[in-house]
This record gives structure tokens, C-alpha cells and sequence, in this order.
């Protein structure tokens, strides 16, 4: 989607804010060329998924459950989880 599409698309709409923020939020993600939400490294956490995708979420753990533990929390960042 263009910058063009976009303002074609959104300028005409009549919605409600709330029955079209997603909408909206996923066309702009196309237009600043960045991933979708679904489309993100979010699958990680999912655990034995469906053939939709659907299944069980794991987080990785905050608190230690031990000392070994606390020790890899240490190593934690943002991106090295």
C-alpha cells in the first residue's frame, strides 16, 4: 500500500475510531513498510500451535525459581530472551 492509498482509504472512512483501529493500524504497518503484529516474532511463545496458529502461550519467566535460575535471568536482555 502507498502513502497514497492509504490517505484514499482513511480519508473516506466513516467509522467509529474503535471498529477501525486495527484496520488501521495493520494498513500503516504495510505503508511504513513494518511487520504486522501477527507477523512478528511473537510465534516464539506460542507452544504446540493449530493450523490457525492458536495455542498455548508461554512466557519466559521473571521471577527465579532458584539460584541457577537468577543466574540465566541475569543474561536476560530484550533480545536474548
Amino acid at each position: 500500500m502507498t502513502p497514497h492509498d492509504f490517505i484514499a482509504k482513511w480519508s473516506r472512512v466513516e467509522l467509529s475510531e474503535r471498529s477501525a483501529c486495527q484496520q488501521h493500524f495493520l494498513d500503516l504497518c504495510e505503508v511504513l513498510e513494518q511487520p504486522k503484529p501477527a507477523a512478528a516474532s511473537w510465534t516464539r511463545y506460542v507452544h504446540r500451535p493449530n493450523a490457525a496458529a492458536i495455542g498455548t502461550v508461554r512466557y519466559p519467566r521473571l521471577v527465579p525459581k532458584d539460584e541457577d535460575c537468577a543466574k540465566e535471568l541475569e543474561k536476560r536482555t530484550l533480545t536474548n530472551l
